[in-house]
This record gives structure tokens, sequence and C-alpha cells, in this order.
């Protein structure tokens, strides 16, 4: 029994010693023992496992966006003009403008001054000032055909050049062992013109068939392409283009091709090119122009409605106008606050997607104005139909005409005369019908065609699709019964409804009632499309007439 008291007293004492060392001496960052102490004190709060807790360095931004110097209210900043060259991906084909849109909003939101320029204009985005409509975007170009009118490019003079060209040499079947040697020769054929200009070369984007690394030899090459012209003191930079967030994770490719991208992946791939020319942009804009003109400012923003009331699947358009009239940058932005209740396209067009309430947003890209307004979607009511006839256009035999057209859907690519398909069947509407079409239009050419349309006609009706959906004209026994201008246009693939009931007829557009008009009641009748948009492409997947029960 003594020795185990003198053990346990021994124990306690040895406990007394390393406790008074502990409290007297300092760590090993030399803070004072009442430091350690305080320390001690906020650390018994956390897990049992935690020794210590560093509080992690602060990370500084160093860029020059977050470095530069405020100026004074009357600086004149030095305007920056980009020129975008390469093929219909900066050319703009589904959706007007591509990613030089959303360039153009990065650059303008991150405070630029600036213009895009070009060997054209983009005059079908509706979204883009005069100012920044100019670009060198030519549809299935190849290196080699960029290298050969170059003169051409350089002749707008520009600041900083970006390139985004390749794809075709894939697709095309080039070859493509001396694709990097191509590139090389494009680059020397814009530096012997422009020796002292600033370029940034992009990484062909993903394909659907292409988003792996290594599914392009040239975008390994890049990078060290452009170290060979900056090691000859050329001004040269990579911007990596194809490893983007989000590409693989989410559908950024149209849906009618596998190469360009939809509305995400242009917004993507504009973001990312924004962000790596910043800077750049930004640094110039500060050396100052006493000769800039100042643009007009936005001051204000106004919609014509301030609250909605939709059905599921019901859609309307909000027009938002900015102040003054004369502001240069009329550019609107628009969010939703709940997505799945309501959605919002670029032009304002409002969607009702399931009952809820939902806020919708129109703010202005210039100034940060806003306006609200407030979504209500209800149930849509049921009515009763009956299916009289359907088709994917998978097969021939209920056509007659050119069905020459009709396989795994239906589409023209750059056709030079009309085409017209019939139904076999004639279909009895009754008093009222529905005509549901899915449609779309390749709007790659900036070239007005107002001539040019597709028609869906359908007892005694005649629905025409004008220029890139631009219009839309409603027949009725051949005399035009209504129309509409489609002013925010957006050709990718949507849902038409011809309906007629209770002695109107109806056009509905992406689930918006664009014409309304009375009309004597529809005719037993074969369906009919024709399309005359020679020189463009369209797109059908389905068509479905429906009878009212």
């Amino acid at each position: 029994m003594k020795k185990i008291l003198k053990i346990l007293s021994l124990i306690m004492c040895l406990a007394i010693l390393i406790g008074a060392i502990c409290s007297c001496g300092g760590d090993d960052k030399g803070n004072s023992s009442s430091e350690t102490a305080s320390s001690s004190d906020t650390n018994s709060t956390n897990s049992s496992t935690e020794t210590s807790s560093e509080v992690e360095p602060e990370v500084i931004d160093t860029r020059y966006r977050a470095t530069r110097e405020k100026k004074d209210n009357n600086f004149k900043y030095k305007n920056v003009k980009i020129s975008c060259i390469g093929d219909s991906i900066t050319q703009g084909i589904y959706f007007p403008g591509t990613y030089r849109y959303y360039l153009y909003e990065y650059l303008y939101s991150n405070g630029a001054t600036f213009s895009m320029v070009g060997s054209k204009m983009s005059t079908t985005d509706y979204r883009l000032p005069e100012r920044y409509m100019g670009h060198s975007g030519y549809g299935g170009w190849k290196i080699a055909q960029i290298t050969e009118s170059m003169a051409n490019f350089v002749a707008c003079d520009a600041d900083i050049y970006t390139f985004m060209i390749g794809v075709n040499d894939y697709l095309g079947g080039e070859d493509l062992g001396n694709i990097s040697n191509r590139y090389r020769q494009m680059l020397d054929a814009l530096f012997n013109l422009k020796p002292k200009a600033t370029v940034y070369c992009c990484s062909i984007a993903p394909t659907r068939e292409r988003v792996n690394g290594d599914d392009f030899e040239l975008n390994k090459q890049l990078p060290q392409i452009c170290k060979e012209y900056q090691d000859k003191g050329y001004k040269v930079y990579h911007i990596d283009t194809f490893n983007l967030p989000g590409w693989k994770e989410n559908d950024c490719f149209s849906q009618k091709d596998t190469v360009h991208p939809n509305e995400y992946g242009s917004h993507t791939i504009g973001y990312a090119i924004g962000d790596a020319i910043l800077d750049n942009v930004l640094e110039i804009n500060d050396k100052g122009d006493s000769s800039a003109k100042l643009s007009t400012r936005v001051t204000g923003i106004a919609v014509n409605k301030n609250e909605v009331t939709l059905e599921t699947l019901e859609a309307t358009t909000v027009k938002a106008t900015i102040s003054p009239a004369n502001a240069e940058v009329f550019t609107v932005l628009w969010s939703s606050s709940d997505p799945k209740i309501a959605t919002v396209s670029s032009s304002g067009r409002i969607r009702g997607i399931k009952k809820g309430t939902a806020t919708i947003t129109a703010k202005s890209l210039d100034g940060g104005f806003e306006q609200k307004i407030k979504v209500t979607v209800t149930a849509a009511p049921k009515v009763e139909t009956t299916e009289i006839f359907r088709d994917f256009y998978g097969s021939q035999d209920v056509w007659e005409g050119d069905t020459h057209i009709v396989k795994s859907g239906l589409s023209t690519w750059f056709p030079s005369e009309a085409y017209t398909i019939t139904t076999k069947e004639s279909f009895d509407p009754s008093n009222g019908f529905l005509l549901y079409f899915t449609y779309s239009i390749n709007n790659n050419t900036d070239i007005i065609l107002p001539n040019n349309y597709t028609s869906y006609s359908y007892g005694g009706f005649t629905v025409r699709i004008k220029d890139c959906a631009k219009e839309f004209a409603l027949y009725k026994d051949d005399k035009l019964i209504g129309s509409y201008k489609n002013l925010g246009l957006n050709p990718e693939m949507a849902v038409y409804q011809l309906e007629y009931r209770d002695g109107k007829a109806t056009l509905i557009y992406a689930g918006e009632k664009v014409i309304t008009a009375k009309a004597s009641k529809p005719s037993k009748t074969p369906i009919s499309i024709t399309t005359s948009e020679t020189g463009r492409c369209i797109y059908a997947t389905n068509i479905n007439l429906k009878k009212f029960n």
C-alpha cells in the first residue's frame, strides 16, 4: 500500500511540475502566456480532435482590375478596339451573336471602355448596340482561309484580336498533322501586317462528340505556340476555352447539331474570354484620351407591365424602355427569382412553369437601374381534345411531294429552291382544332431576306414564318388576317400552335398568343408544309393535329 501511495504522490508532483512549465512558457511563435491562455480558452469550445486553430492568410487580388486607381469624374478613358476572328461559332448561328454578346456583357459590366470591330456587322442581334456589332466570323471557314483574308481583317485596326478557329479543320478532314504549322502561318500573316498587335488564341471549344482533353491535338499545342511568339517579342496569349467549368456538366450545345453552343455555352465562352482580356483592356483605358467622345448614359428604365398573371406553359412579353431614348447602351438584363415558377428570356418573354409566384427583374446593363414584375402562375384549365394526326417526320409514307427532306426530322440545308410536302390524307377539324408544330431556323447570315418564309397550312389557314422568325403572318383562304413582328429574335427550336375556336384563330409562339383574329370555320383539308427559305437551313421535329371535343 505504501508503494502505491508513493507512486501516486510522484505522479501528482510530475503533473504539477508540467503544469507550471506550460503556464510560464510562451508558444513557438513568441506569444505571451496570457495570449496562449486566451487562445486555449477559445479552442476549448472546439472539437477535441482539434489541436490548433490557424487563421488562413488573406488572399490579395493583385490583378490590375483590383489595384487600378479611381479616376476623376471628368477623365476620358481611351477606347479599346476588339476584333473577334473565327468561324461560325464567332459569327453567330442559332442564337444571335453567340459568345460575342456575352463578351460585350462581361466587359461592359466590369467597367471597360471598348468597341467591337471587324470586317462585318452583326445586325441580327437585337441586344447589341451598334458600337459592339463588329466581328470577323465566317461560317465554315478553316485556318487557311483566315490566313488568306488577314489583310481584310486587320483593316479595322484593332488593339486586341481574338482567334477561335480550327474546328472546321477537324470536321473537314484537313491535314491534321500540319495543323499547328497552319496556325503559325496565320499568326505570321497577322504580325507581318500588325507587329504590335495583342493577340489572344482561344482553344477550340468542345463539340458534343469531343468533350475530353485529348480530342483536339491543336488545343494541347496552343500554349507552346503562344510561348514561341512571346519569346520572339510578340504579345500572344492563350485562353483555355475548352476546359471551362460547367461545360461537361451542362448541355451547352444547340438542339440541332453537335458543334455550335447554345446560349449557356455561349455565355460560358464569352465570360471566359472577357475575364482573360479584362485587365489588358482596363490598362489601355486608363492611359486616357482627351479627344474621346463621351456617350449618352442611361438614367432610368421602365416596363409596360408591373404585374402578370399566366397559366402554366403560357407566356407573355414585357417591354422594357431605357431612358433617355438615345442612350448608347440600351441592353436590358432579365432574371427570375424562381425559374421553377417562371422563366424569362433575354427579350423579356416571361413563361409560366408551375403554379406559384415569382419576381422578374429587368435591369439596365448601363447604370444598373431596375424594375420588378410580379408574376402569378395559375394552373391551366383542362381542355378535351382528340388527336387526329401526329408525325415525327420519321417516315415518308404519309407525305407526298418533296419527301426527300423527311428523314429523322424535316430539314433543308441551304436549299436553292422551295420544297413542299403534303399529307396524303385530309382531316376533318369539326368546329375547332389545334395544330402544333416545332420549327427552328439557322440564322447564320446578316442578310435580310424578307421574301423567304416557311408555311404550315391546314383547314384553309396558313401560318407563314418569315425571315428567320422575325415576322409571323396568318392567312385564311389566302387573305391576310393578322401579323406580328418578333423583335426579340431567338431562332432556337420553338413550339407553335395554331388554334381555331369560337370563331377566332390564334397563333401561339413559344406559349405566347401573338396573333388573334376573327375567322370563318375551317374546312377538311390535308396538312401542307412549304419552305421557300432558300439560302437558310430549317429544322422541324414534330407535328400534331387535334380537334376539340
